[in-house]
């Protein structure tokens, strides 16, 4: 019980700014990956209120866009957007992999970086503007309908960290150092599964509340994933911490996206 209470501070510590107790045990790292989507849980559950929240009082699309944009940015610190930045500078330098590589341990953020935030940032306020149109003005809690978009809010950061968990335990690493290593040494077959099972499940809400709709989103937030980590692996030559955030990022931006478009 201890391990799990020092593993779960750790997952929370780590990828969220939710207060925690400050524990830290090397003995309990394997087992966080397997926790991260408890964290997308409480993102999404925040997510939810703030998109109902916002329509109960009748903001405007813009304000509420805003906010539904940067609600999940923030609660993570950022720390995912700061992967997404590195990656973005590195993948895109052109340089070999071992200039790609110092890229990404440098702490300054370069041209591509900002111009692939600004890209992400206007496609994510763009699709949030669409979906928040979508959702309507107020949405009497007590009776949500089932087949809701709005549903879709609390799982779709369950769905991108329970990949970013199945990525981080199954693909090589670039080093054995860092983040992206130490979490996932001696993390095993039952972190997989339980990461796989988590995944399926949120499938399984994501259509049981949205129909084809949830469907549509699972798949595209799946492939934008799956092919983010593919490439930038490829041209890494494994994986770190950094193009995990920078593939969780892209695959919830797609995940909106989706959304608002069908």
């Amino acid at each position: 019980m201890k391990r799990l209470i020092d593993a779960l501070c750790m997952t929370f510590g780590m990828f969220s700014l939710i207060p925690v107790p400050r524990r830290w045990d090397d003995k309990a790292a394997p087992t966080v990956p397997p926790l991260m989507p408890l964290v997308g849980i409480a993102i999404g559950l925040i997510w939810f209120a703030v998109a109902w929240v916002t329509g109960y009082f009748g903001l405007n699309g813009f304000i509420r866009a805003v906010l539904l944009l940067f609600t999940p940015w923030i609660i993570t610190g950022l720390i995912h957007i700061d992967g997404f930045i590195d990656t973005c500078d590195a993948l895109l330098s052109r340089a070999d992999r071992e200039k790609k590589l110092l890229i990404l341990k440098d702490s300054h953020v370069g041209a591509y970086g900002v111009v692939a935030l600004v890209i992400l940032s206007f496609t994510a306020f763009a699709a949030c503007l669409d979906l928040s149109s979508k959702l309507g003005a107020y949405v009497s809690l007590g009776f949500v309908p089932l087949q809701t978009k709005l549903w879709l809010l609390l799982l779709i950061p369950v769905m991108s960290r329970s990949l970013t968990g199945l990525a981080q335990v199954s693909m090589r690493k670039v080093s054995e150092k860092g983040y992206g290593a130490y979490f996932s040494k001696d993390a095993g077959s039952k972190a997989r599964a339980a990461l796989i099972l988590t995944l399926a499940v949120m499938v399984g809400l994501s259509i049981f509340f949205a129909g084809l709709f949830g469907l549509y989103v699972s798949l595209g937030m799946a492939a934008v994933f799956t092919l983010a980590i593919w490439r930038a692996s490829r041209s890494i030559g494994g994986i770190n911490g950094d193009l995990l955030g920078y593939s969780l990022t892209l695959s919830e931006v797609a995940g909106l996206v989706v959304l608002a478009v069908v």
